[in-house]
């Protein structure tokens, strides 16, 4: 894929999935050997999963906890993504990280 390509298809997870919580399509724009991580507070990576399936549980927790998340993308020349999560949290978001 060419890095516009790639662009797109970051873009339209960003709004046909995370933004509307329509996550049926995630296993049509994330590939089986996408790696989900976080950095932790001491600058570690932490994964939570693998694949299409480790988005589902941890962005449905933001989404319970942050029901209004809209999510901007601030576009670069690399496919790499800043994004801005705001929103009023209502709960517990479920997410932790692995022991």
């Amino acid at each position: 894929m060419t890095a516009e390509e790639n662009k797109a298809l970051v873009r339209r997870y960003f709004e046909e999935v995370l933004n509307t919580g329509e996550y049926d399509r995630v296993e049509e724009l994330i590939t089986p050997e996408y790696i989900n991580y976080i950095v932790g507070p001491g600058r570690e990576r932490v994964i939570l999963g693998r694949g299409p399936g480790s988005h589902r549980p941890a962005h449905l927790g933001f989404r319970a906890a942050f029901p209004n998340l809209p999510i901007k993308i601030e576009e670069g020349v690399l496919v790499s993504i800043l994004t801005i999560w705001s929103g009023a949290n209502t709960g517990v978001c479920g997410v932790s990280t692995p022991s």
